[in-house]
């Protein structure tokens, strides 16, 4: 901007259709405008904080008050109000008041009047301006605040919309300090009428308002207005509207969504509704799995079911029972800003967000869930709110009653939460309560456990996470308080603080996500030292209950399957970057992972190893849907089937339950001994990418029966010598099982018989371009299960071609060589690899 004088600067646009780069066909009614100092470290906004509006209009006649703004201008007795209104071009011009006029002006373009009110009340301003040709009007109104009313809250009412009858509703709004709110909204065509002027309690602390005449059954925006200057949503909505991303919603996912009220108000709105039909629940006696029983899903529905929604969700229930599942863990379902997201910039707790479906439909997977034996355990984020929440913008941070003014940690985003404040504390357990209560869920997993601390430790991980008395109490009055709610629900928090700390939150009832990704990558990619995952049984953490949920991956962390392809070793022609090998290594890394005792966890898509890495598509950025590709790999199902038979031997036999266990990850072969009066186990495992010769240390001596290929054998000497192949792995027990499917490990990858050959694989036009399709060329003397990748020139793997069986003889596959995210590869060196069950092969081309 330009100085023009001290605080004044100035920025000229002449045409704002070029200017913004308009099209002709469209029409700009407003500027938006933001003001910052050089450094920006200061900004300038309207009242309220408020976004700044310049209306501009095209050529003609037009009228508009300049004073009051955009929003309605309030007053007291006997204070002077300024009103003031312009016309675009010289006009006669006529100002009202209550439709009697005050004044006139001919042929001018503005007007300006001092308004003194002697009473309360709502005064309507018109201003008209007329030219021989045209006429333009435009109106405002200003309300002069009487007298608050005080009156107490009535009994057994609660912050938010309180249902009385088919016809009236209470609405309450905790609201400190603050001078007057009032209710504004269809019921009242979203005026400041003064049957929207809210109640004060005695205490000062909240307002509170009955509404009467409503329609039962319909379904009513609304918003508060507080002090003259803010509009938000109410803070314990059950449903919002926006504005911005509601109409990229689908009609099938959320059928008859309410309207906007485009026009009359900005921002997030509310919606009550009386008469609402009540969800029939027809699965009232499903037994929630004890913790240490616990198979859990972890899920992101957006990148779980194409339709995104809760129908298919339910319609894929079967799948997840199949598994062996009993228990489904959904990322945030909460309302969030925006429609694309893992849901942890969450807007308002009590809503659901309406980019999966509806609340019936959310009801009735819950229903289905429990029908299958399945819980429902819902991702909670209480650490922090994202700005659209009216929490946030009712008060500036340094008096805001729920949120630090600072963050207290450095993995914050968003604000803040302060769970020392009774506000903030009054919120959560309002929030734990209602989806307890509501929609029957079973438990919680939350968000940034450790962060609900006022322990300042910016710039000091470390300390953050040591031992926190405070914290600790914090959570167990919430833990508390959700038993007194549901006596056996699930408290699960993502904590990963000092082990003292999460010792004692486990011996109170609670539960602690146990993160094991770097120890079963390492396994996976065939490294022997390094793979420590003692922890997972919870009496090496010196726990007194089975209270850590451990898991090989979550949404948090790289895929397993995406570093054995990056980063596998290989020997000879063992080489875990092979997809064939490297999955196998997730079926070695399952067994192990499911035999040790204590609740568990799988992140969707685990059980096929998914190999999209977390950065595709950027970390947060939706990722492909595979269900196509997987299924119909043969190998991939082969995992899926691994994944199923164990924990079908943790739902069906007590040993790996609660067997006492021994961990032994010293040296290539890990042991997991499981010791229970129903029968044994000793799990073995060749983590090395070479075969071994090694003691097999049995917890005792007599016959053991190994259970994936039916052997059996007579231990004397507990300490004999077993040979293994590379990445082998066995199951003994001491009482024969039933066994698995005979093919579900392929000893193929473990020894391979066949050397490599080239398949006479030919790829043309070399080199390649966009612009043309690659022809790859191979044969293949029996049938075959063929996988085709992309390497560059640095072992790296860039792209997936195509997985299918191939039949014996010659076959030729057309591919656009196009990289991950659809981009152009660039220019360079690359491999062509082809994989088959035993054998692979590579040839060279140039991309110019």
């Amino acid at each position: 901007m330009t100085k023009v004088s001290d605080n004044v600067y100035s920025y000229t646009i002449y045409n704002a259709m070029e200017f913004y780069g308009v099209p002709e066909t469209e029409t700009i009614q407003k500027l938006a405008l933001v003001f910052r100092n050089a450094n920006g470290s200061q900004e300038g906004k309207d009242v309220g904080n408020a976004d700044i509006y310049l209306q501009i209009y095209e050529q003609g006649l037009y009228a508009s008050f300049t004073i009051p703004g955009a929003y309605e201008s309030f007053s007291s007795l006997n204070q002077t109000v300024t009103i003031a209104a312009e016309s675009s071009q010289p006009a006669t011009l006529e100002l009202y008041l209550n439709n009697s006029l005050l004044q006139s002006a001919a042929n001018a373009q503005n007007m300006e009047y001092f308004f003194t009110p002697t009473e309360a009340g709502h005064y309507y301003f018109k201003m008209k301006a007329s030219t021989a040709d045209a006429i333009a009007e435009d109106s405002a109104h200003v309300v002069v605040q009487g007298e608050v009313p005080i009156a107490e809250l009535p009994l057994n009412v609660r912050d938010g919309v309180n249902y009385i009858s088919d016809n009236s509703v209470i609405l309450s709004l905790y609201a400190p300090d603050k001078n007057f709110v009032y209710v504004v909204g269809d019921f009242n065509n979203w005026e400041l009428h003064p049957s929207g002027f809210m109640n004060r309690t005695p205490e000062g602390d909240r307002y509170w308002l009955q509404i009467d005449n409503l329609e039962a059954g319909k379904a009513y925006a609304y918003q508060y207005f507080i002090d003259g200057s803010i509009k938000v949503a109410d803070p314990y909505s059950e449903l919002v509207l926006d504005p911005f991303n509601d109409g990229y919603i689908s009609e099938s996912t959320f059928p008859d969504m309410p309207a906007y009220p485009v026009g009359k108000t900005n921002g997030i709105a509310s919606v009550l509704q009386t008469a609402q039909t009540p969800y029939q629940w027809s699965s009232t006696d499903f037994q929630r799995p004890a913790p240490a029983q616990l198979n859990v899903y972890e899920l992101l529905i957006r990148d779980f079911v194409t339709d995104h929604d809760y129908q298919s969700l339910i319609d894929s229930l079967h799948y997840l029972k199949n598994l062996g599942i009993n228990a489904v863990e959904l990322m945030p379902v909460t309302e969030f800003e925006g429609n694309i997201s893992w849901g942890y910039n969450i807007s308002y707790a009590m809503a659901l967000d309406k980019y999966y479906g509806t609340k019936n439909k959310f009801k009735e997977l819950i229903d289905s869930c429990h029908a299958n034996g399945m819980a429902v355990i819902m991702d909670m984020v209480l650490n922090h709110h994202f700005g659209q929440n009216s929490l946030v913008q009712m008060y500036p941070l340094a008096d805001n009653p729920w949120f630090n003014e600072v963050a207290t940690h450095d993995f914050n985003v968003g604000y803040d939460f302060n769970h020392e404040s009774p506000a903030t504390r009054t919120y959560s357990k309002r929030i734990m309560e209602y989806w307890l209560e509501e929609y029957h869920i079973d438990g919680y997993r939350f968000d940034l456990s450790k962060g609900f601390t006022q322990k300042p430790t910016l710039g000091n991980v470390g300390l953050w996470g040591q031992y926190d008395a405070s914290r600790i109490a914090i959570w167990k009055e919430y833990a508390d308080f959700m038993w007194s709610v549901e006596p056996d629900c699930y408290v699960i928090l993502e904590h990963f603080a000092d082990n003292s700390e999460e010792k004692e939150l486990t011996n109170y009832g609670m539960m602690v996500w146990g993160n094991f990704n770097h120890a079963f990558s390492e396994t996976s990619k065939g490294y022997v030292n390094g793979v420590d995952f003692s922890w997972l049984y919870y009496k090496n953490r010196n726990f007194n209950n089975p209270a850590s949920v451990g898991y090989m991956e979550s949404h948090d962390e790289e895929r397993v399957m995406y570093r054995c392809a990056q980063e596998g070793l290989a020997s000879g022609n063992y080489n875990v970057k092979e997809t064939a090998v490297a999955l196998e290594r997730i079926k070695l890394a399952a067994a192990l992972f499911f035999s040790v005792p204590g609740p568990k966890m799988i992140w969707q898509f685990g059980e096929l190893g998914y190999d999209y890495s977390i950065n595709y598509n950027g970390r947060t950025g939706p990722k492909p849907i595979r269900w196509d590709y997987y299924f119909e790999n043969e190998r991939r199902a082969s995992v899926n089937q691994m994944f199923g038979e164990m924990m079908n031997l943790r739902n069906n036999y007590a040993p790996f339950r609660e067997g006492d266990a021994t961990i032994d990850l010293s040296g290539s072969l890990k042991k997991i001994s499981l010791l229970h009066p129903d029968f044994d186990v000793h799990v073995l495992a060749n983590v090395a990418i070479i075969d071994k010769n090694e003691e097999a240390e049995f917890p005792h001596g007599g016959w053991w029966y190994e259970w994936l290929s039916g052997d059996s054998i007579e231990v004397s000497n507990v300490d004999m010598f077993l040979a293994f192949n590379e990445g082998e792995f066995r199951i003994y027990t001491t009482q024969k099982l039933p066994p698995p499917p005979a093919d579900l490990v392929d000893l193929a990858v473990y020894n391979p018989t066949i050397e490599p050959t080239h398949w006479n694989l030919h790829i043309s036009p070399n080199p390649a371009t966009d612009k043309e399709p690659l022809h790859i060329t191979f044969s293949t003397e029996r049938p075959e299960n063929i996988s085709l990748e992309l390497y560059n020139s640095e072992g790296r793997k860039v792209a997936h071609i195509a997985d299918f069986t191939a039949a014996s003889g010659t076959h030729t596959h057309r591919w656009q060589p196009l990289g991950y995210g659809n981009t152009p590869l660039p220019i360079g060196i690359y491999f062509v690899v082809i994989n088959g069950e035993q054998y692979y092969s590579a040839v060279p081309i140039v991309k110019q």
